[in-house]
């Protein structure tokens, strides 16, 4: 019996072993088998191979170089070192990019006849420091004698690391011709005196195979460049005993090396350290905020998977230790109304109707979806007296879905003809070329339905179709508005505004309710700047009922990926609203989690957030973050949304 029990114990190790190999073959196959770059590497963030990957348009392997820990688990400073093939090629979308990631210098490897026939595009740009010098390696040896031969030209290497040594800060970018050897020696030697773990140099070295090596030689370069780079390694450990003492042995001071160091090793802000080490939570909010906010809300980057999670947690606890009674939606109200009547009756038929209409949104897909049948499980589970009522604040961007439920809404009834007419005939219009006509149409409904409300009796649906009619007409205003973002923007969040001052009056009036949802990060801030914010303005107005009662809460990405509108994946980086080069944004990737969501309560006792505006745009520099939030959602690993055909 202990046989078979062991035996069975070992057949599932070599499973789930045969699992783990097959599943990786698999990921590279997949990557293998793209037929262009920016293919390879969509493929390859979308399995969770490469975090490490910077796409430009110019170049076909620009990697972040300091993904990794130390073999103690302190991590690098991710930005510190871009390593990349040629960049001769950048595009003009690509050197802005780079100039807003804070790229201060380059390190040219190539030999100067190389650089002189393809002339790096950053050398003559008054925002960067270029430096042309080689790392000799001659490819008339085999591969580890090249690279030994190239390590023992010491000056070169020597010029190298003094240069990164007293280079400004900011970012240094590396490259040679394909990205591979010379810059693979520079990479494995910078992530040396870092300690990364060997394993790790090895990886770093080997990925850029992935994307510069056809498929059906890819196996055989693997293991033989695997090979290389580890005989490479054991040279220097057997022959210096340590890369420091290699890198000392070139001539380069002990000064000049802890410089290197530090570039690549952060030093912290300790007191953002400790504070984030005392309140960083599981959930949220704390009881105290519980009972001192009405309004909860949580600000997103649309269309990953684990927004889902947080909406979860944060739910769960309102209901639990609050009377949490309206989730409020960055959604339509005719939808709302369509996914209420879900929640309440379990009728899937409901998100039949939205789902037929929001192909191209961010709202096509299926953890969405999911969502939903969460809720009405979730809701189901709720004694009646705590039943959740779902709500839309938006304006009525799928006005398909929006006139079905009119036309459901005055049929068999007795209304004006001509609202019945234009409702019924509105689909056969041409809405873009139309717009004026529309709103002229709705204009008019609008000020009937005012002047003449017994004409429009629908008895406990009058105020839903009144509203409906006036956020058609909100809807078509925005839409009128074009080649000016925020002039849109401004118009929508107005519209937003005044659509819940008619919803709160018609749905509660009881302050001891509480609300909570899930919106854009843009409409989320509490700041006082210009802008016109839903956050900001229902907690600072003094006509509003949640006036200093809104507990705005940030998510913050790391290692995340988003769905596009149409499907596809694009990494979230934050770099709408926060300022990526911060070290202090970095800290916040140490303290969240790949299994859980974090919760960082920035406004307890002696915080660090409530005397300086850490992580965020310069624009609102002169406030401090608390002005901004009272949370950050930390979120790490987020997958993105998978599309609903």
């Amino acid at each position: 019996e202990m046989f078979i029990v062991k035996l069975k114990k070992y057949i599932i190790y070599l499973c789930t072993l045969e699992l783990i190999l097959n599943s990786s073959i698999y990921a590279k196959n997949k990557i293998q088998s793209c037929e262009t770059l920016e293919n390879r590497k969509t493929c390859a963030q979308e399995i969770d191979m490469h975090d490490d990957i910077l796409t430009l348009d110019g170049t076909k392997n620009t990697r972040y170089l300091g993904i990794y820990n130390d073999i103690q688990g302190n991590p690098l400073d991710k930005t510190a070192f871009l390593r990349s093939d040629n960049t001769n090629n950048l595009s003009e979308k690509d050197l802005n990019k780079l100039k807003e990631m804070n790229v201060k210098n380059v390190i040219d490897l190539r030999y100067p006849n190389e650089a002189a026939k393809a002339p790096n595009r950053l050398k003559d740009l008054d925002w960067v420091k270029y430096h042309n010098i080689t790392i000799a390696v001659n490819r008339k040896y085999s591969l580890y004698d090249s690279y030994v031969k190239a390590l023992e030209c010491k000056k070169l290497i020597k010029k190298i690391f003094e240069t990164i040594a007293d280079a400004k800060e900011g970012t240094i970018l590396f490259h040679c011709t394909y990205g591979k050897d010379r810059t693979g020696i520079l990479s494995m030697l910078i992530l040396g005196i870092a300690n990364v773990r060997n394993e790790d140099i090895v990886k770093n070295y080997l990925d850029c195979y992935l994307f510069d090596c056809p498929p059906e030689d890819y196996e055989d370069e693997y293991k033989k460049n695997k090979e290389n780079i580890e005989k490479v390694i054991k040279y220097i450990t057997d022959k210096y005993d340590s890369f420091d003492n290699y890198i000392l042995s070139t001539g380069l001071s002990k000064e000049g090396l802890h410089k290197v160091k530090e570039r690549i090793h952060p030093i912290y802000n300790q007191e953002l350290t400790a504070y984030l080490s005392d309140n960083c939570y599981d959930t949220a909010p704390t009881e105290s905020d519980l009972e001192k906010y009405e309004l909860f809300i949580s600000g997103e980057y649309h269309a990953t998977q684990r927004n889902h999670k947080v909406q979860k947690n944060i739910i769960k606890n309102l209901c639990e230790k609050t009377d949490l009674r309206y989730i409020i939606s960055e959604d339509t109200m005719a939808n709302a109304l369509l996914i209420n009547d879900y929640i309440q009756t379990g009728d899937k038929s409901k998100l039949d109707i939205i789902f037929s209409n929001v192909n191209g949104t961010y709202l096509n897909n299926k953890e969405q979806y999911e969502f939903y049948r969460w809720l009405y499980e979730f809701n189901k589970s709720l004694p009646e007296n705590k039943k959740l009522t779902y709500l839309g604040w938006d304006i009525e961007h799928q006005y398909k879905t929006t006139i079905y439920y009119l036309k459901n809404l005055i049929k068999g009834k007795n209304i004006p003809e001509t609202t019945k007419s234009f409702i019924k005939n509105f689909e056969a219009e041409n809405v873009k070329a139309n717009i004026p006509n529309i709103l002229l149409s709705l204009e008019k409904v609008c000020a009937d339905i005012e002047s003449s409300p017994s004409s429009y009796d629908l008895g406990e649906n009058s105020w839903v179709f009144k509203y409906l009619m006036e956020n058609l007409l909100n809807t078509f205003k925005c839409k009128s508005i074009t080649g000016n973002f925020q002039l849109w923007a401004n118009a929508r969040e107005n519209a937003v505004i005044s659509n819940f001052y008619k919803i709160y009056d018609h749905y509660s009036g009881n302050h001891k309710i509480k609300f909570y949802g899930e919106w854009g990060l843009y409409h989320c801030f509490l700041n006082n700047d210009d802008t016109i914010r839903l956050a900001k303005s229902l907690n600072n107005n003094e006509d509003s009922p949640f006036k200093n009662k809104v507990c705005s809460m940030a998510h913050v990405y790391f290692d995340s990926f988003g769905m596009k509108r149409n499907g596809g994946s694009y990494q979230l980086d934050n770099s709408d609203f926060f300022r990526n080069e911060n070290k202090d944004l970095d800290l916040l990737r140490n303290f969240a989690n790949d299994n859980k969501i974090k919760f960082l309560k920035l406004d307890n006792t002696d915080s660090p957030f409530s005397k300086k505006m850490y992580y965020f745009n310069d624009e609102l520099k002169n406030g401090v973050t608390t002005d901004c939030f009272k949370y950050l959602v930390l979120i790490k690993g987020s997958k993105p949304c998978t599309k609903l055909n």
